[in-house]
């Protein structure tokens, strides 16, 4: 699992670096200073979020405890925003 590289530069960008960058669309390299765009069609980063709210419906189905699928939903889109960084590709911009 890899970090993005900027577009421009190809250098590897560090984990907090592109953590900080998380909800922004343009992204200034480091290292070059030129912006990068985030590649929406890289991956589907947000389809993985879908799986906190339907555990929690199928778990009230089931009449699961919703302490445990609160708790267990919670877990999984901090693991999700902590494995971002790793799904992230950016590109030049058009």
């Amino acid at each position: 699992m890899e970090t993005p590289a900027c577009a421009y530069c190809k250098k590897q960008w560090s984990y907090l670096t592109t953590l900080r960058n998380l909800f922004r669309i343009k992204m200034s390299c480091p290292h070059c200073g030129k912006e990068n765009y985030y590649d929406s069609g890289a991956s589907n980063s947000f389809l993985a979020l879908m799986i906190a709210p339907a555990l929690i419906i199928i778990g009230a189905f089931l009449n699961l405890p919703l302490g445990w699928l609160i708790g267990i939903s919670l877990i999984l889109i901090l693991i999700h925003f902590l494995l971002y960084p790793f799904r992230t590709n950016v590109r030049k911009a058009d």
